[in-house]
């Protein structure tokens, strides 16, 4: 929101040079701090921090990426479903060097993801969601068993070599589900690799999207309606599947039951 300063605004920044008056009388009456938005037990991301700033605890309520991701886009999940945000990535001789493939338009992405539905998805066991550009999903069907997997962020391991940041079991009964992730990520170059997409994009110097990559998994959050927490309703304005999915759970939320949308595909 500061953005930088501007020549044209004498080297103020836009929000510098705004009319914000409202903005300006709660700088100038409210008190100014510093806010711990991620509990000490969790890693730092945009997820926890949202959820810590509308007063719902992360370590009770955050369950992962892609179920709020997947909230975002009406993809609709049942109790036993586990949502993963599946970016579409580059690799280069074992390294990932990209996490968005150049970010890649949705239309190259779109004909992607649908050729790794129909070579890797399983109906009612393995399927694949179209997202925004190189971000898709991927869920796992009626998983009883809650296994935990540790998936690596592909923003945070660019440069690092893909074997050393497979998916890995936390728990025992979480193996087979980890070996299943790491076949798919490798696998997929397979099937990306020489994809028509790939190959005109390798042409003109772009990176291609040769791998998918599963991170952020979790299962469909159970949360109390915001209404019901605060007494006042309330808005989201936001380019954020994220930021949309996570207003959808609270708006639709409760311990008995939580948001369900429309499959995307």
């Amino acid at each position: 929101m500061a953005d930088y300063p501007v020549p044209e605004l004498g080297n103020r920044t836009p929000l510098q040079a705004a009319n914000k008056p409202n903005m300006d009388a709660i700088a100038a009456k409210g008190c100014s701090g510093l806010l711990k938005t991620i509990p000490d037990s969790l890693m730092p991301g945009s997820g926890t921090a949202i959820l810590s700033v509308l007063g719902y605890d992360p370590t009770r309520f955050y369950t992962g990426r892609g179920p709020f991701e997947a909230a975002g886009r009406n993809i609709a999940l049942s109790e036993n479903d586990v949502s993963y945000r599946c970016n579409l990535v580059t690799e280069e001789d074992g390294i990932l060097i990209d996490y968005s493939a150049g970010h890649i338009t949705n239309n190259e992405s779109g004909e992607l993801i649908e050729k790794i539905s129909l070579e890797m998805g399983r109906s009612g066991e393995l399927e694949f969601f179209e997202g925004l550009d190189y971000r898709h999903f991927l869920i796992l069907k009626n998983y009883l068993h809650k296994e935990v997997v540790a998936c690596t962020p592909p923003h945070d391991a660019i440069g690092m070599s893909v074997s050393k940041i497979l998916p890995k079991a936390v728990t025992a009964e979480a193996q087979g589900t980890a070996e299943l992730l790491r076949k798919m990520i490798l696998g997929s170059k397979d099937v990306l690799g020489d994809h028509p997409v790939n190959v005109a994009r390798e042409k003109v110097g772009k990176n291609a999207g040769n791998m998918i990559w599963p991170w952020g998994g979790g299962r469909k959050p159970v949360m109390p309606k915001y209404k019901q927490k605060y007494g006042v309703d309330g808005a989201v304005i936001s380019a954020v599947d994220l930021v949309k999915g996570i207003w959808r759970v609270m708006k639709s939320a409760s311990s008995s039951s939580c948001f369900r949308g429309t499959s995307s595909t």
